[in-house]
């Protein structure tokens, strides 16, 4: 049955005190049953852990991150220009109108003007031909003629700037027009600040990520920041960021839980200043070359497949990805990696890595003996309802929330350490994944 008119879209006073109301007693009538299935599943550290960390989310949020708002207008000078110059690129290409931003004009025009071929593996959840940049890069690698690229560049290019304008920016037209209109509230342009010029967004753990990470979001997600515009995001006049984070902290774990000891070798030489990096350490060791000979072409792939493994690829997916990956100009950024030598890598780093790669093989039968997996320290659990088609996250699951325990007990004590000071513009302002960022005055005390 649907929920009622005023529980669906509350219109006045009276229709969000009952909206509330029934919220409160849902809760109530719920709190009791749920506790019991919190202490009979051994989670109550979880929540305590969570009850902790619920409130630094707040404090987060309230302290909101600046934005320079000359940077923000330069910023989006640039992409209003970019993305106004790339629509004009394609519907020229298009040779009549076509809206860049409609799937189903863009559909119908590369499908059916352009009669370019559907791929199987791209297609909708209605079995409809994807537009996707997956599905695009995929066409762009088959060869395709003048205009059919030209229509699928300009695209592509369009969508990436169209997003930074709508995400984080704004186009210039909708900003105010000059520096000092940004003090009159709300901007109408780009993420909205607050008065002081600060963004203000939402920060979770607990919900909606369940290996226990943080998520950003409303109005923008701040762990996900593209570089083309980090630099909007500043501390205030006299103060400064500090950034601290794990060095490759999931690999670690991974060395750990299978028992690896030779990965776990070349972290220690690595810490201890006796060897290179693991990811350099492990090219080497495929390739049998020294450091000194580790290519930017040898380190990617060895670094996707570290993280592929990870993640439960197989070599396919790990072709995928580095075939997709690009240049500005959707050009290959790896041309000279093909899938016969993805193959012969991967499969050498099975048989270099087999305690990795039994560990990894065990998740998915310790799920089927005990109905969940669990981190190693708070003891998350996740049950995986979706069963056998979940397999491949059963790989990450325990790695992923176990540094996820290690990052929350981090946010703990950088926050017992230094805590939240609202008129000083003192405190944790990020929480992305692996890293912490504090904005703490410019002064040698800090």
């Amino acid at each position: 049955t649907a929920a009622p008119a005023w529980k669906r879209h509350p219109t006045d006073d009276a229709d969000l005190e009952r909206y509330l109301a029934d919220d409160v007693a849902t809760t109530g009538a719920v709190a009791e049953p749920v506790w019991r299935e919190v202490v009979a599943t051994d989670q109550q550290r979880v929540y305590a852990i969570d009850a902790r960390l619920a409130p630094v989310g707040r404090a987060m949020s309230a302290l909101g991150i600046r934005i320079d708002r000359d940077v923000q207008r330069r910023l989006a000078a640039q992409y209003t220009s970019r993305a106004d110059r790339l629509r004009t690129e394609f519907v020229g290409a298009c040779g009549r109108e076509v809206n860049p931003r409609s799937y189903p004009q863009v559909r119908d025009f590369i499908y059916d003007d352009l009669e370019l071929p559907v791929l199987d593996d791209h297609l909708t959840d209605s079995d409809e031909p994807s537009t996707d940049e997956s599905a695009l890069l995929d066409l762009l690698a088959l060869g395709l003629d003048a205009r059919a690229t030209k229509v699928v560049h300009s695209l592509l290019l369009f969508r990436g700037a169209d997003k930074i304008l709508g995400t984080y920016t704004g186009r210039i037209e909708d900003l105010p027009g000059s520096v000092e209109g940004f003090d009159e509230g709300v901007l109408v342009g780009g993420p909205p600040l607050d008065a002081d010029g600060r963004l203000r967004t939402g920060w979770n753990v607990g919900f909606g990520a369940c290996t226990g990470r943080w998520s950003s979001s409303d109005p923008v997600n701040l762990t996900n920041v593209p570089d083309d515009v980090r630099e909007m995001y500043v501390p205030e006049s006299g103060h400064v960021f500090v950034a601290r984070d794990f060095n490759a902290l999931e690999l670690r774990l991974a060395a750990l839980f299978a028992n690896d000891e030779e990965l776990s070798a070349m972290f220690r030489a690595f810490d201890e200043g006796r060897g290179p990096d693991v990811h350099t350490a492990v090219a080497c060791d495929l390739f049998g070359c020294t450091a000194e000979r580790v290519t930017k072409r040898i380190r990617v792939l060895t670094k996707r497949i570290e993280f592929g493994v990870g993640y439960g690829a197989g070599a396919e997916k790990v072709w995928e990805q580095i075939r997709l990956e690009h240049d500005d100009e959707f050009k290959p950024a790896f041309p000279d990696i093909d899938w016969p030598e993805v193959q012969r890598v991967y499969r050498l780093y099975k048989e270099r890595r087999p305690k990795l790669f039994a560990w990894r093989e065990e998740q998915p039968r310790l799920w089927r003996r005990q109905g969940f997996l669990a981190s190693a320290w708070h003891g998350r659990r996740r049950y995986f309802l979706g069963g056998e088609a979940a397999r491949e996250e059963m790989f990450n699951f325990p790695i992923q929330s176990s540094a996820a325990d290690m990052q929350n007990e981090a946010v703990l004590a950088c926050v017992g350490a230094l805590s939240f000071d609202f008129a000083a513009r003192t405190g944790l302002v990020l929480q992305v994944h692996d890293q912490l960022v504090l904005e703490v005055p410019d002064t040698p005390e800090r």
